[in-house]
């Protein structure tokens, strides 16, 4: 039978080993690409077709807001992905919205909510970070929440860092002062379609597998 000291020293070495595959294992699972994200590139055959209807879908709202009635439309997660991939090509100020670091990003929509991915750099070594973010239309206002946080397949601590996110998004003028309130982004619903200048608020988001439906109400 070993000596207790053998012993004591066999279990610190099994420890140590045990520890050092959970670190290599959760660094590979990090590192991993998750299957979900699946970035576009772009799809010139279909860019114009996706920028005429999104023209459309705006002139359908100016339309139906300035003429004080309610719309409800269906956003589909492939074409979101394509818009958001050619966004410069549709949007000629699109640069402005381009965030230092990060590239590649794609849209992945839950059945609560969307997870939203993208490439960045840690190290000399690329990873896929993502969020789960969760809306909440409750009458005058909209609350955004970070559901959950990832790096790569990894799932990381969401309170921390979406608090390391929301200061930086205090910091930043992106969004109105006052907006951000506690662990949550809590925005007036209460808006102006740029068209004509209709105040009008979001009435509904659905979210379900692959789509999303939003209405519209037209504020008197």
């Amino acid at each position: 039978m070993p000596k207790p000291r053998s012993r004591l020293r066999l279990m610190l070495m099994l420890a140590s080993t045990v520890l050092f595959g959970a670190v290599i294992a959760a660094g590979c699972v990090g590192m991993c690409r998750p299957a979900w994200y699946r970035p576009n590139s772009i799809d010139i055959a279909k860019l114009e077709s996706d920028r005429d209807d999104l023209v459309r879908l705006g002139r359908d709202i100016s339309d139906r807001l300035n003429h004080d009635d309610s719309i409800e439309f269906v956003l589909d997660e492939e074409q979101l992905n394509r818009l958001l991939v050619g966004r410069a090509e549709i949007w000629p100020d699109a640069g402005q919205w381009e965030l230092e670091g990060v590239s590649d990003p794609a849209i992945d929509i839950l059945d609560d909510g969307l997870r939203i991915g993208a490439t960045t750099e840690a190290g000399g070594v690329r990873l896929v970070v993502s969020c789960v973010i969760r809306v909440e239309v409750d009458g005058d206002v909209i609350r955004v929440r970070c559901g959950s946080v990832g790096v790569g397949a990894l799932p990381l601590p969401a309170q921390s860092l979406s608090r390391i996110l929301l200061e930086r998004l205090r910091q930043s003028d992106v969004l109105p002062e006052g907006a951000i309130d506690g662990g949550m982004i809590v925005l007036d619903n209460d808006w102006i379609w740029p068209n004509g200048k209709p105040r009008y608020r979001v009435a509904k988001i659905t979210f379900s597998e692959s789509s999303l439906r939003v209405r519209l109400e037209p504020l008197r």
